[in-house]
Parts: C-alpha cells; sequence; structure tokens
C-alpha cells in the first residue's frame, strides 16, 4: 500500500506526518524516537497516522524540513514512499526548492481533523503568526470548507507573540497554562495590536500586577481578538476543535472556551491537533500519488535542494567613523583625598526592558552606575540595584536626593520615597544637555532615544 507524507511548514516551526497502514507505522514507531506518535485513522481501522516531533525551524525553514524528511525517509523501504505534500506558510518556498506540491493550509487543516473528527464543524487554529476560523461539512470521505476567515500581516494574538511576552515575563512558553489557571486577578489588555498589547502589560506590571496576573491578561485578550477579528461575529456552535501550538497553552483555551460561551462538550483540543495540516497533507498525498518519482526526490533530498546555495543580498557594513562613544570619555571615580562620606544624589530609571541606577556627586561626576533587565518585576530588581549600592559603596556616600523616571517612575517612586519624579523627555532633555556641555563641550539640539518600548526624537 505504501506510505505518503505530509509536512506542515509554519513561520515557528516544522511538522511531518506519515499515511498508511497501521501495522507498518507502528512498526516504523517502534523502531526508534523519530515518530513520536500513532493516531488512528477512523474511516479506515487498517490505516493509521504517524506524526514525528514538533521541531523549530529557527529561520530557516529549507534546513529543518530537509533534516526531518531525511530522517523520515530514512525509516522507509525503498519503493515504500508513494508521495509528498507541503503545506503551511512557507510551504510554498521549500516546496519549489523540493520539488514536491502544495497543498492550501485551511484545505490541509480541515482534512486533517474532519477525516479523524467527522462530527466537527468548527475549526480554530492559533499558529506561530497566523490564526484561523474554518467552518467544515463532513460527508463519508470528504471534508468540504464552508467558510473561513484568517488574520492579516499583523501577528497580533498569535503564537510568536505568546512566545516573546511569555519569555520577557522569565516564564517558558510551556508554564503559562497553569499559572494562569490559578490567577484569580488579571489587568485589561488589548488584543488587537502587539504594540498596544505589550504596552498595556508594561503599564500593569508598573502599576503592581503579578506577572502571572498580566499573562491572564494577555490570554484573554488573544481570545476577544480571535472572536472579534477573526471569526468576526459569526455564530459558532456545535463540536468546535482548537488546534495550533498555542491550543496546548491550557489558558488561552480556557478563555476561548468562555468567550465563545461554548460547553466542555462541544469544545476540545484534539491530541494531535498541532499536526492537523501535516495530517491533512498526508491524506490528500494519498489521493495523488501519481506522477511521483521517489528517486528523484530522495536525490535532491539528499543534495539539501537546488537553491540552498542562493545568497541574499547585502548592504555595505556601517562605520564608526564619526561615532564619540561618550562612555570612553568617562573616568573612573575615585574616593582618593576626598572628605568621607561625600554628598550624593540617585537617578532611577525603570523602562519596561532596562532599569537603571546612577549615583552622582555634588559636581556631576558619576560615582557609580548599574545596568539591570527589569524582567517585569521593576519593584524587586530596583531593590537588588539598591543593595548593590549599599553593599559595595557603604559608608562612602550620603544620599541626598533621590530622583525617578521612565515607565515605573510613579510606582517606584512612591516606594522608594523619591524626591523629583520625572517624565523620559525632561529626563532625556536634561541629561543629554549636560552630558554634551561636560564631554563634548558643546550644546545637543538633537536627540535620538530607541528604548525597549518606545522610541523618540526630542529637538
Amino acid at each position: 500500500m505504501g506510505i505518503t507524507i505530509g509536512i506542515d511548514v509554519g513561520t515557528v516551526s516544522t511538522k511531518c506526518a506519515l499515511f498508511g497502514a497501521a501495522e507498518r507505522l507502528k512498526q516504523i514507531a517502534a523502531s526508534g524516537d523519530v515518530i513520536c506518535s500513532v493516531f488512528d485513522y477512523a474511516p479506515e481501522p487498517d490505516k493509521a497516522v504517524g506524526v514525528s516531533g514538533y521541531r523549530r525551524i529557527q529561520g530557516n525553514p529549507i534546513d529543518a524540513v530537509v533534516d526531518q524528511l531525511r530522517e523520515l525517509t530514512g525509516l522507509l523501504e525503498p519503493g515504500e514512499l508513494k508521495s509528498v505534500v507541503i503545506t503551511g506558510s512557507s510551504g510554498k518556498l521549500v516546496g519549489e526548492i523540493l520539488g514536491i506540491p502544495v497543498e492550501n493550509e485551511f484545505k490541509a487543516a480541515a482534512t486533517g481533523i474532519g477525516r479523524i473528527y467527522p462530527d466537527v464543524q468548527n475549526i480554530f487554529e492559533m499558529g506561530g503568526e497566523n490564526s484561523k476560523f474554518i467552518r467544515v461539512a463532513c460527508e463519508e470521505d470528504l471534508t468540504g470548507i464552508v467558510d473561513y476567515e484568517t488574520n492579516g500581516d499583523c501577528a497580533a494574538g498569535t503564537g510568536s507573540f505568546m512566545d516573546q511576552q511569555s519569555s520577557r515575563l522569565q516564564f517558558g512558553i510551556e508554564e503559562v497554562g497553569e499559572l494562569v489557571l490559578s490567577t484569580d486577578r488579571s489587568p485589561k489588555i488589548a488584543g488587537r495590536c502587539s504594540v498596544f498589547a505589550k504596552s498595556d502589560m508594561i503599564h500593569a506590571q508598573q502599576k503592581g500586577y503579578k506577572p502571572e496576573e498580566v499573562l491572564k491578561g494577555l490570554c484573554e485578550a488573544v481570545a476577544r481578538n480571535f472572536k472579534s477579528n477573526i471569526v468576526k461575529g459569526k455564530d459558532v456552535h456545535g463540536r468546535t476543535a482548537f488546534i495550533g501550538g498555542v491550543a496546548l497553552n491550557q489558558g488561552v483555551a480556557s478563555a476561548v472556551r468562555e468567550v465563545f460561551e461554548l460547553s466542555e462538550d462541544d469544545f476540545f483540543v484534539p491530541e494531535e491537533g498541532v499536526f492537523a495540516g501535516a495530517i491533512g497533507a498526508s491524506i490528500i498525498a494519498a489521493g495523488n500519488g501519481n506522477g511521483f518519482d521517489e528517486g528523484e526526490f530522495l536525490r535532491v533530498l539528499k543534495s539539501g535542494g537546488e537553491s540552498l546555495g542562493k545568497s541574499f543580498p547585502s548592504w555595505k557594513v556601517l562605520t564608526r567613523d564619526k561615532v564619540s562613544f561618550l562612555r570612553d570619555q568617562v573616568k573612573e571615580y575615585s574616593f582618593t583625598g576626598r572628605t568621607l562620606p561625600i554628598n550624593a544624589y540617585l537617578g532611577v530609571d525603570i523602562g519596561s526592558v532596562s532599569t537603571n541606577l546612577v549615583l552622582v556627586d555634588d559636581n556631576g561626576d558619576m560615582i557609580k552606575e548599574i545596568y539591570l533587565r527589569t524582567q517585569a518585576r521593576p519593584i524587586e530588581v530596583v531593590n537588588n540595584g539598591l543593595h548593590s549600592l549599599r553593599d559595595e559603596l557603604g559608608d562612602k556616600v550620603t544620599i541626598r536626593g533621590v530622583g525617578t523616571t521612565g515607565s515605573g517612575r510613579e510606582l517606584v517612586g512612591e516606594l522608594i520615597g523619591a524626591d523629583t519624579i520625572n517624565d523620559e523627555i525632561t529626563a532625556h532633555k536634561t541629561g543629554a544637555t549636560f552630558i554634551s556641555d561636560r564631554l563634548l563641550h558643546k550644546k545637543v539640539d538633537t536627540i535620538f532615544e530607541i528604548g525597549g518600548q518606545d522610541s523618540k526624537y526630542i529637538r
């Protein structure tokens, strides 16, 4: 009967599935750890689907697919491979290089879920950068698409943004679901735009919300965004499957079910949902094996693809010939010959990515600077910075004044008893004019600032 292979190449990961005789797939799975799971194929009990591990492409889909296909084809007997079909957002690129047919993502996902779960009426998918709504109708051995929607170019509310924000809050994406389910409180986060969502998350953490509470707010925002932006107010009822990498996040899955008001019986996350596209592609491949040349495919696969050697256009290397690095002109501070303790003034800049503490003397000379990652924990990080200053400088200084700035200036300023709390524009202007006058002996007239959350131009 032979084996067919389906490949789903997304923006974040690649997944592969094998379709064929159930006994043969179980035999292949038992021979090593390449095939991680084998699922029954409901329409034909003697057949099954085997899936390989979920593999991140790390910006290079061609190499990721080639490596995975080499592993899979190495498990098959000569002449056993009957066809290969590829799908996914990067499918066309890789398919052209390897010379294999490309299938539409919607059809692949609908086939993968619809043929295994014929009672499904709706499919919600959230992947690395794409979200989809598919309404299907299953009849015998056919799965038809009745309606569908997808997101545009913006990746708001998809897996890559969830991944990024989880990492920024010092959590692995696999930890988020359990944390969110055990949290009662959450801030309101914007879901339509990743930039606004991140801003709301920064403001929430600077107001004192815990990281897990911020993440719960993000999960709820993702669910609301999916309903309003992808499903667009359509009536969703009946058996609904939630697939894609984000579906593994219990916090998002719970929020999606609640926002659509679906019962636990109607809403489910299928075990093979992450591999739906690859499974669908492998089933589709079984129906169009004519014309497939196994020998030619393996030859191209062995060479790694015909176009891997193509180079990308590049620009000339930037130079630093006209750049003055002020840091190189700052002299190391010395307490030798000074009457101790000396008067010192502390400035704290609490940003979305970093927190900076600077101590200067009466003359404006810098005594000490500390750069710390905010890690979504501004209070804890500032506390650590203050302890570090105390441990290192001890009774050498007496702090006579404290000023705060940055997105967390109000919260931290209140906690540490700041004498002055200033917005970033004022702080940038004051700091830049002082430094340029002191180190360059010139008056600055233009300031560009690129930070973790926002950028500024000041004249």
